[in-house]
């Protein structure tokens, strides 16, 4: 409940940050960066509390209206959801678009510590109630703001003079990268697995959503872990605040392409052993319960891929000042979802779920670029190298099919040798090519490929 209140009520303010505070640094004042992401965060509390008063307002007049919270948990929960809303905007937006990541990191460890601290207490003292977890959680998460805020105020004292020629964003502009943004956070939370499994768990019984859900959770957790998730969150205000200072939208859309291919190239493998041992591994990290859903699972692998291009455009078409396309190509993308609903997910059954990823990630990708050809910016999707890497996952596999599937070290030494068979193959047919060379070099700060 908590994930679903933050998420329905940021109003697109994070990405009012993640677009113009790169711009700030860049040309304007440490005084008037901090002016914009604090007018920003009293915004996104003042949201935050209106909320918080329908919450609280709501069960003297509709008692089913807050769901499975209980009306003694009602003033605790909305304590954490203003702090723990407030964190995000300096933690998860200002950190990231300030480009002090590792300082980002610090903060989500302290976080995960305190917690940490606060269940051995709970559980040494026999005192774990609902009521003692949400106050241990605000507690966190109102420490953790406080070093937020003060990592960085500290990471921006280098801020030198203002450009005299910059003219900065006005309102106007600041409310249509909110709004935009929001609708297209809104068809993206109708894409999500979570709210597809609420549809789905309306027509199958709960013993298939159990399936369902364990596989889904940890394609979650192989998503959160990806290199190029975490590569992408490196550097996507470095992208924002590179185009703002240059204009240069040949440069940005080589770091996107670049950005891209890694990320699939990282993620390939993890697709090639869902495909063979998917069965295998949600035996293992099930007790034998899920193996049926290996197909499901290796399906919802390869998904991965293109939402991370989904990922990769959004940051695109912000920097490029072209987010009431985006939001217009996510609207369409919206079309997939009434004829899925008309054959039934009955009918359908769990494949309901990657139907309607699969084909919405495949008609908003499609329509974006075609808008973005048509607004006279010229992408290339890549397909001469993304044959050439499913040649290589393809032997990689074929490799590792000739091993039996007799026990975990069989299993292990599959995974092993079709990673190093795909690995071999694409340095056999030169996917990373002089041009991917010379952009680790630069991104990396070091010379990792000599003679480029």
């Amino acid at each position: 409940m908590l994930e679903v209140a933050l998420g329905f009520t940021t109003v697109g303010l994070d990405w009012v940050i993640l677009r113009y505070a790169p711009v700030y640094r860049l040309h304007s004042t440490r005084g008037k960066l901090i002016g914009l992401i604090a007018r920003v965060a009293v915004v996104r509390v003042l949201v935050l509390m209106l909320v918080s008063v329908v919450l609280v307002v709501l069960p003297r007049f509709f008692p089913a209206g807050v769901g499975q919270l209980p009306a003694d948990l009602v003033w605790y929960f909305v304590l954490l959801l203003v702090v723990e809303g407030s964190l995000r905007i300096v933690r998860d937006n200002a950190l990231e678009a300030l480009s002090l990541q590792a300082r980002l990191q610090i903060i989500m460890i302290t976080k995960s510590l305190l917690l940490i601290a606060a269940l051995s207490y709970m559980g040494a003292h026999d005192a774990g109630t609902a009521r003692l977890m949400l106050i241990a959680e605000a507690a966190a998460a109102g420490i953790c703001l406080i070093l937020s805020m003060a990592f960085m105020l500290a990471g921006l004292k280098s801020m030198g003079e203002a450009d005299p020629v910059w003219t900065a964003p006005t309102f106007g502009q600041m409310r249509q990268v909110a709004l935009f943004n929001y609708g297209s956070g809104i068809v993206e939370y109708l894409f999500s697995t979570s709210f597809l499994i609420l549809v789905l768990g309306r027509f199958q019984p709960p013993a298939t959503m159990a399936g369902v859900g364990f596989v889904v959770r940890l394609i979650e957790i192989i998503r959160n872990y990806l290199p190029g998730m975490l590569v992408f969150s490196l550097v996507r205000s470095r992208m924002i605040g590179s185009y703002a200072r240059d204009r240069n939208f040949d440069e940005l859309r080589m770091w996107a392409q670049f950005l891209f291919k890694i990320s699939l190239l990282t993620l390939l493998p993890v697709c090639g052993i869902a495909a063979l041992y998917g069965r295998e591994v949600l035996e293992l990290a099930s007790a034998h319960r899920y193996g049926e859903y290996g197909v499901l699972f290796a399906v919802l692998t390869f998904w991965l891929g293109l939402r991370l291009h989904r990922l990769i455009l959004a940051v695109v078409f912000n920097a490029a000042d072209m987010m009431q396309r985006w939001a217009r190509a996510c609207a369409l993308s919206l079309l997939v979802l009434p004829p899925l609903l008309l054959i039934g997910p009955t009918r359908l059954g769990v494949w309901f779920i990657p139907a309607a990823l699969l084909g919405g990630e495949v008609v908003l990708n499609v329509l974006a670029l075609r808008t973005m050809r048509r607004a006279g910016n010229e992408w290339n999707t890549g397909w001469n190298w993304i044959v050439r890497s499913l040649l290589a996952l393809a032997a990689g596999i074929g490799a590792a099919a000739l091993l039996p599937h007799a026990d975990l070290a069989w299993l292990v030494a599959g995974m092993v040798l079709l990673t190093m068979v795909y690995g071999i193959g694409a340095l056999v047919l030169t996917i990373i090519d002089r041009n991917d060379r010379q952009l680790i070099n630069r991104s990396s700060g070091r010379t990792l490929f000599k003679g480029v």
